[in-house]
């Protein structure tokens, strides 16, 4: 059953039409516009068709009239085109940037077939005919045709050459891109019959063997087609249309020897089938991916002409309004982006061409709700949906940054899995009925990214009052904010990708980190150490002393740093083995008396201590004795800083030893002193005591 729904007034109109199969799906109801009786020569292969029609409804079309093909354009009446001077004219396309620019074949005043450009006005063309310019022929050929026109002007066809047939490219700047050229070395003559606003062109090449393959020509490069099998096929393919979206169709033998339309994209052919019976063939593709061509029914003799929404054919006769009963619709040529389709059928048993429109009570696709914006973090899902309505069945085509369908995503909804970086940009929808197309409003897919960092800060070791600069690399969803930490607590300064310690002091020393956030998460960097070093410094220098002659002396220092301190005393040049925190000179003797200096050395520098004087206080002797009354008189040599006592005993048997004359500073050189009353004695033993600090 096929329902129809429209509105009249404030009333709803419901026709229902019953079909042999039930209940079928809904597609569009196209009414027929009777382009004219067309007739064929007698003999020989027919061309009478309608090949093409514009946006506003124009169509070519070739009839024979005066026994020969000759070509119009259909605006509610016919406008023949005339020729290049002979008698033969086949109009092949009608575009280029007004809509109106015709190109195909016609036979020269001397006979020869030419690619021609017809321009409504034109004043370039061929005597008789300014609106038709001879498009000439690669060098060393002697004739050409033309097959496609795109919205630039530019137009495919072929062109004999000194050696072969050539698929070639006539551009607008008047030169030839020959396309033959190209092809690789098994292959022979060719022949371009689609091309697109890209330039791109597609059409047939013929091997040794004259078995056609399918081509693709872009950017100066040919690729073939190949079979129903993939890329390396051989059975044979005609590749005849191709549209912006890069969607190719044509037909290829299949591996029994069938002749099956097919639609290409994404380097993967499709097999379209038939209405039924054992052949198809593609003619055209729109911009909204729906083919036309003809195709035989079950047990038919005649072929049916058929659309192709999607991958199933759709038989265009069953499509038809009440007002176009009487119709048998043979072939579609072409389909243009307003879903107008032509070609030609029989019209109460006689060939006519024919143009289709949607129906009134069909409805092009709307769009109720666009597809919002999605914004998720690396490695989740994104799911877009659109709402829309319009006649069934409705087919859906998403699209990333409007130019690459996505294989697969052919439902209202579709859900990007595991989404990464790639997977950014601008998703929409086209939507397709058999009324026309709409695309969606772009909806932005922005994957963002919790931090990660890129570079770890690296420890560092700086001298005591030196600066330290710890840097970190990460990447992420800006903004990223940075908190670094020392020993897991948060500085308050230092909050970028460096961190800088002016001046640094023990108290920086430790392990440094930092935090990186941004609103998807953050991460924690490994730790990085900074060691503050500090050269030698002398805290308790070596002191001076006096030690007596024949006694031990022991300087020593005190100094910090950073370890390990090295150590080395002087005494006028460095001291073999002296390298302690300490010195002793033992048995200290004269010439031992003087300066000793201590340097203290680390990796980070070195510092010497001042001077530290060593006083070797020899033995006293007394110098001189004398009597004066009752007083002995003593002298004696005193070294400085030494202190010195007198002692005396009757004999040498006595008794201990008596003070006679104490505290006796030193002053370096002879001493006289007086013991009172020493001379009451009978006899007098005296000694000198000498003391050092």
């Amino acid at each position: 059953m096929r329902i129809n729904l429209s509105k009249f007034g404030s009333h709803w109109l419901w026709l229902v039409m019953v079909s042999w199969f039930g209940v079928s799906n809904l597609h569009a109801v196209y009414t027929v516009t009777d382009l004219g009786i067309l007739t064929n020569l007698p003999s020989g292969e027919p061309e009478a068709t309608i090949n093409a029609v514009n946006l506003n409804g124009k169509a070519i079309g070739i009839t024979v009239s005066n026994g020969n093909y000759n070509s119009f354009l259909y605006g509610g009446s016919r406008t023949n085109l005339g020729t290049l001077g002979g008698n033969y004219c086949s109009a092949q396309a009608i575009g280029g940037t007004n809509g109106n620019i015709i190109c195909g074949k016609s036979l020269n005043a001397v006979g020869i077939e030419h690619a021609f450009r017809w321009t409504p006005g034109g004043t370039g063309g061929v005597a008789g005919n300014p609106q038709m310019v001879d498009l000439g022929t690669l060098p060393g050929g002697t004739y050409s045709a033309a097959f496609d026109i795109n919205n630039s002007g530019q137009i495919a066809g072929y062109s004999a050459t000194s050696g072969d047939d050539s698929a070639c490219r006539f551009n607008t700047n008047g030169t030839i891109t020959d396309i033959g050229a190209l092809m690789p070395g098994t292959i022979g003559a060719c022949y371009g019959y689609g091309i697109n606003v890209a330039g791109q062109v597609v059409g047939t090449a013929y091997d040794a063997n004259f078995t056609p393959n399918a081509f693709f020509h872009s950017n100066n490069v040919v690729f073939l087609l190949g079979d129903f099998t993939g890329p390396n096929g051989n059975n044979g393919s005609e590749a005849y249309t191709i549209n912006t979206n890069r969607q190719i169709a044509g037909y290829a033998i299949t591996g029994g020897g069938a002749y099956h339309a097919f639609r290409w994209r994404t380097n993967v052919m499709t097999d379209l089938g038939t209405l039924g019976g054992t052949e198809s063939y593609a003619w055209g593709i729109n911009n909204s991916n729906a083919i036309v061509g003809n195709s035989k029914l079950a047990g038919d003799v005649v072929d049916h002409a058929f659309i192709a929404p999607s991958n199933t054919l759709i038989d265009l006769n069953s499509q038809l309004d009440a007002s176009s009963n009487g119709w048998v619709l043979i072939k579609a040529e072409y389909i243009n982006d307003a879903g107008m389709i032509v070609g030609y059928g029989t019209n109460t048993g006689a060939l006519h061409g024919f143009l289709l429109t949607v129906a009134t009570g069909g409805s092009a696709p709307n769009i109720t709700n666009q597809p919002s914006p999605v914004s998720v973090i690396v490695s989740n899902n994104a799911a877009f949906t659109v709402v829309a309505g319009g006649t069934a069945p409705l087919a859906y085509q998403w699209r990333l940054n409007t130019t690459t369908n996505i294989l697969g995503a052919t439902n209202a909804s579709f859900t990007v899995t595991n989404c990464q970086a790639t997977n950014a940009g601008n998703y929409t929808v086209v939507i397709t009925n058999n009324f026309g197309s709409i695309t969606s409003s772009p909806a932005a897919l922005t994957v963002n990214f919790p931090p990660s960092i890129t570079n770890q800060p690296v420890p560092l070791s700086v001298i005591v009052s030196n600066n330290a600069t710890f840097t970190v690399g990460a990447s992420g969803t800006s903004a990223l904010v940075y908190q670094w930490r020392l020993n897991g607590t948060n500085l308050s300064f230092g909050a970028g990708t460096s961190l800088i310690i002016t001046n640094a002091q023990a108290t920086n020393a430790g392990n440094y980190t930092v935090v990186i956030t941004n609103n998807y998460g953050s991460i924690t960097s490994s730790p990085a150490a900074l060691t503050v070093n500090f050269p030698p410094s002398i805290g308790t220098p070596p002191a001076s002393q006096s030690v007596l002659v024949g006694s031990n002396a022991t300087f020593s220092v005190v100094a910090s740093g950073t370890a390990p301190l090295a150590y080395q005393w002087k005494f006028f040049s460095n001291l073999a083995e002296a390298t302690n925190a300490a010195h002793t000179i033992t048995n200290a003797q004269s010439f031992k008396a003087g300066n000793y200096s201590v340097s203290v050395t680390n990796t980070f520098g070195s510092v010497t201590s001042a001077p530290a004087y060593l006083n070797v206080v020899p033995a006293p002797l007394l110098t001189s004795i004398g009597i004066s009354n009752a007083n002995v008189l003593l002298g004696f040599n005193t070294s400085p800083g030494a202190t010195y006592s007198v002692e005396a005993k009757t004999n040498l048997a006595a008794g201990s030893w008596q003070a006679a004359v104490t505290n006796i500073a030193g002053t370096g050189g002879a001493k006289s002193v007086t013991h009172t009353n020493g001379a009451l004695n009978a006899a007098q033993v005296y000694r000198v005591r000498v003391t050092v600090p």
